[in-house]
């Protein structure tokens, strides 16, 4: 059987989940179509989601298209849930892009479209809600055409009339027009005999263009009104290609996402090739486990199924994997990493102490879901931080507890995830015993850049499993600094150590290595860097003077400015993440509510304080050497026994005093 994995996604209130009820309408999965306000769609199941109007978590069905199985990803449109996106692009064949008519490109939408083409996935897009006040097709076909590619390519025209919409194909000769600005075959065969361009011809050509990602169509509708969706189903069923894969091979598939159903932890598994069977043992790490349960997807009902083919996508239990993770035969796979940065950190507490337990179970179920909570008890509260993508999804997390565990919790106010860098290069070293020994280098990169390990030490020194077992420790103890906050954008370097076949033990590097890196870091001095965002914001004509002005005062201004034909001003640029907070308050007041902001994540600058902000300490650090040393059940007389020097005073943490100087 052919499989094809579409996702779906748009910006937030493009109406995306209404035109997946249309499409498993119109493909005969269910019998009427559910409407989003009155919670009675299909893919979005969860009772928070129904009080919300809003997909939270991914939902997956499947239906029949022109003798292929498709397999429906329906994905979050809010910002705060874009872990979710990610995890679906990376099972994806191909993607359907909804956007508005009437609001046209957001914010959203620029990082959708990025992501898209980052791990290179085909797309059509539909323009919906064309039945709106203020929605124009064209319009919005050329700003898509303006912002992403000359190679969006319009199928349709589509007219309104006496509250009705007509939509009919546009004759080939349009088509081509749009086609040969960038393809030179069509070109060529259009200029050597333009009647040889024939329909048959051409949408082979579209076909083949899709095949090797170098053409995105349009087509339009209002889902609402159950108009344009079976156009766009032809479109998807004519060009977007299946699933491609090789015969009689070893299985391999790729981690999809965790989901809890009646308690049991199920895992979803795209198979890239091979077979899978129910009941199968796998190798996952040093590990061997089995596969107790596997079930099929079948419209949106599940079924058990003794094994899957390459291309399904199927859900299975008894295993312990990560989404995004590969299992199974090792096999190279040309998939773009994607990093995501949760940018706000809160604390989960309960208002009864007898709950504390009960509420860390259930956020480590939910961690298994989304492993980018990075949930973590803090040391003295025994509160529970939890980092977010924004504030929605802190205020859906606290309705998810109540839905599933029927826990009832205070989310305090999010605060911002800095992170720290080196200011200068450091050297730090430390033993434990007099036998292991180590010795470290921290030297600063550009920004971006991230966290690199490297070993300039023979293993004669210090045996291979001991300096494995130090770069183990280095990715771990990156994620608290001088201050508290995950330390980015270096190098570090194993320059120096030493190991005994007699003397030394795992348990001596344990307590060696943080606290060499914690020396070094104390050398280098660390500053403080914070989230920037781009931004998209759209204000009536009339407030865009004071609006403009604010924007021209920040640390970067803006970047872009244009008129819609609705009236209202498009201003686009990057902003430091504290200064678009402050900005939001401001604009909701100049405007009255009519002014609205969307912003995403666009990596990392200088922060912009006084003086630094310290995080709350989920754990004993080594910056606190016999605190450190005595949590992990050494003895403090064992410290640097095997170092020339002798182990002096901790020194003073270096600071950049230039940093902490706002600059105007």
């Amino acid at each position: 059987m052919d499989y094809c994995t579409i996702g779906i996604f748009a910006h937030a209130n493009a109406g995306k989940t209404t035109v997946t009820e249309n499409i498993l309408y119109e493909t005969g999965i269910i019998s009427r179509i559910g409407r989003v306000d009155n919670g009675t769609t299909i893919t979005d199941s969860m009772e928070t989601e129904r009080l919300r109007g809003i997909t939270i978590r991914s939902s997956y069905v499947t239906f029949r298209l022109k003798n292929r199985n498709v397999q429906l990803l329906d994905t979050p449109g809010h910002i705060d849930f874009s872990a979710e996106v990610v995890r679906a692009m990376r099972v994806l064949d191909a993607a359907i892009f909804v956007i508005s008519g009437v609001e046209g490109i957001e914010a959203q939408t620029y990082y959708i479209w990025n992501m898209l083409k980052k791990m290179n996935v085909p797309i059509i897009f539909f323009v919906n809600k064309l039945d709106r006040m203020g929605a124009d097709y064209n319009r919005t076909v050329n700003e898509l055409k303006a912002a992403f590619s000359e190679r969006i390519v319009s199928l349709q025209d589509i007219n309104l009339s006496d509250d009705n919409i007509f939509i009919s194909r546009k004759r080939n000769v349009e088509i081509v027009d749009q086609i040969t600005l960038f393809d030179e075959i069509t070109l060529n065969k259009y200029l050597e005999n333009e009647d040889s361009v024939t329909n048959s011809w051409l949408e082979e050509r579209i076909k083949k263009l899709y095949k090797l990602n170098q053409i995105y169509c349009v087509t339009g509708g209002s889902a609402l009104l159950q108009r344009g969706v079976k156009e766009l189903l032809d479109c998807i069923g004519k060009y977007l290609p299946q699933f491609q894969f090789v015969r009689n091979k070893k299985f391999s598939g790729i981690v999809y996402m965790n989901k809890r159903n009646n308690n049991i932890k199920e895992t979803y598994i795209k198979v890239l090739q091979g077979k899978l069977k129910n009941r199968e043992e796998l190798k996952i790490g040093d590990e061997i486990q089995k596969i107790k349960s596997m079930f099929c997807i079948n419209g949106d009902n599940r079924e058990l199924c003794g094994s899957s083919e390459a291309g399904q996508l199927v859900v299975v239990t008894g295993v312990d994997v990560a989404p995004g993770q590969i299992i199974g035969e090792d096999i190279k796979r040309d998939l773009a990493e994607i990093s995501l940065f949760p940018m706000f950190r809160a604390t989960l507490s309960v208002y009864k102490e007898t709950e504390k337990n009960v509420l860390w179970g259930a956020i480590k179920e939910l961690n298994e879901e989304d492993p980018l909570l990075h949930a973590r008890i803090e040391l003295d509260s025994g509160n529970i931080q939890v980092d977010l993508m924004g504030k929605l999804q802190g205020e859906t997390l606290v309705q998810l507890l109540a839905e599933k565990y029927h826990l009832e919790v205070k989310l305090s106010e999010p605060t911002i995830i800095y992170k720290e860098t080196p200011i200068n290069e450091g050297i730090g070293k430390a033993s434990y015993t007099k036998t292991s020994n180590v010795a470290l280098k921290i030297i600063p990169l550009e920004r971006g850049k991230g966290v690199r390990f490297k070993s300039l030490l023979a293993t004669d020194y210090l045996f291979a499993k001991y300096q494995k077992q130090i770069e183990k420790l280095l990715y771990k103890y990156i994620n608290s600094g001088l201050y508290g906050w995950e330390v980015t954008d270096c190098e570090i370097q194993l320059i120096g150590g030493k190991c005994d076949n007699v003397g030394s033990e795992t348990k001596d590097y344990n307590i060696a290595t943080p606290i060499a890196f914690m020396r070094a870091l104390k050398e280098c001095g660390t500053n403080l860097l914070e989230p920037i965002v781009m931004y998209t914001i759209s204000v009536p004509q009339g407030f865009s003077v004071e609006i403009i002005k604010k924007l021209a005062g920040t640390k970067k201004g803006y970047e872009e400015i244009h008129l819609n034909s609705k009236d209202e001003y498009i201003i686009r640029g990057k902003a430091y993440l504290t200064e678009i907070i402050e900005f939001v308050d401001s604009l909701r007041e100049i405007t009255s509510g009519k002014g609205v902001v969307n912003y995403i994540h666009a990596g990392y600058e200088e922060a912009l304080l006084i003086e630094p902000i310290e995080q709350v300490r989920i754990d004993v650090t080594p910056k606190n050497e016999t605190k450190f040393v005595l949590g992990m059940n050494g003895s403090i007389e064992n410290l640097d026994k095997g170092l020339e020097t002798k182990r002096g005073k901790p020194e003073k943490i270096k600071r950049n005093k230039h940093l902490w100087k706002r600059n105007k």
